[in-house]
């Protein structure tokens, strides 16, 4: 009887043992195909897909261009009696990494940030992505159409623009001012001077309407006295430049500079007099970005007069309105919609 009970005893953990082992020695229940001879990348894939049971198995291919990666990836599959094939193809500055699932016949691309050698986080990056990739493949509801699958770009386009931020929109009009000097202006050589310019698409390619004043200055002669003013407005194309926060912008058109002349002259007083003066301007403005609606910066015109005023009073001259003038002055550009 002790007998019987102890071969009992003896067979059953026997079967218990054999079971255990065939568990232990159980391969996993599917293979992946992985073609990148990147070291980092091979290692984090196989912890990446070991918990889902999936063994890899690495392969020499030939890089396959992307129209062909599908039938490149069914071929490699079917050569290595495998479910599934991972590409990581380098390019420059970026890498694409391809996945593709046999049971559906389908790929998904996705370009990485980043090219080999890949380092620790990278490749930890990659792997997981590669590992959400194959998982997409499987579970998009559509897997049962035969291929190409026409409703799955649809699906991945509506899931991608749902977890993609809407991008910023561009600003339409900016405002700026600025506050300087003018050089050669009409009776001063250096003169104070503001100005404010309505800008549309601040950003790109555009339209600024600006305006410029300066205040009168004094002009005193053997033949008069009084003041001359000088400003002026504008309409102006405009393209800006940025690196980063640095911004320049170029303007150049046509400008009208109204230039007025009050005072007395010898022989009593003289009725106000006011000239429309044509010129060309050409404006460079270079500014830092302070956040993404405010610049701050220097700007510089210079405008040429197309008519060179001149003014006397028996026979003396009394102004000569210069041909060029210069101004420099501190802009602050803010974009207001």
């Amino acid at each position: 009887m002790i007998g019987c009970r102890a071969l009992r005893v003896y067979v059953g953990a026997i079967i218990v043992l054999a079971v255990a082992s065939s568990a232990i020695a159980e391969p996993s229940h599917e293979t992946v195909v992985v073609t990148t001879d990147d070291p980092m990348l091979r290692s984090e894939l196989r912890d990446a897909l070991l918990p889902a049971d999936i063994a890899i198995v690495l392969a020499d291919a030939p890089t396959p261009a992307l129209v062909d990666v599908t039938s490149a990836s069914r071929a490699l599959v079917d050569r290595e009696h495998a479910t599934a094939a991972i590409w990581l193809i380098g390019g420059s500055g970026v890498s694409t990494l391809v996945t593709y699932d046999r049971g559906v016949d389908r790929v998904l691309v996705r370009t990485l940030a980043f090219t080999t050698p890949l380092d620790a986080a990278q490749s930890a990056e990659a792997a997981r992505m590669a590992r959400t990739m194959l998982r997409a493949l499987r579970v998009t509801p559509d897997t049962n159409l035969p291929p190409p699958h026409p409703e799955e770009a649809r699906v991945i386009r509506a899931a991608a623009v749902a977890s993609t931020p809407l991008p910023a929109a561009e600003p339409h009009v900016a405002i700026a001012v600025g506050l300087g000097v003018r050089v050669n202006a009409p009776a001063a050589t250096i003169a104070p001077g503001a100005s404010a310019m309505v800008i549309w698409r601040p950003d790109a390619l555009g339209v600024a309407i600006a305006g410029a004043y300066a205040p009168s200055a004094s002009l005193t002669t053997s033949t008069f006295m009084g003041t001359v003013s000088d400003d002026s407005l504008s309409v102006l194309a405009r393209l800006p430049f940025a690196v980063r926060r640095f911004r320049l912008s170029v303007m150049a058109g046509p400008a009208l500079h109204i230039t007025s002349l009050h005072g007395q002259v010898v022989d009593g007083d003289m009725p106000a007099i006011t000239h429309y003066d044509p010129s060309a301007r050409a404006v460079a403005l270079g500014a830092y970005a302070i956040d993404p609606s405010v610049d701050v910066g220097l700007g510089v015109a210079a405008d040429y007069v197309l008519d060179r005023q001149r003014y006397s009073f028996d026979t003396s001259e009394v102004l000569v309105i210069p041909r060029f003038e210069l101004a420099a002055e501190l802009m602050l550009t803010v974009r207001v919609w």
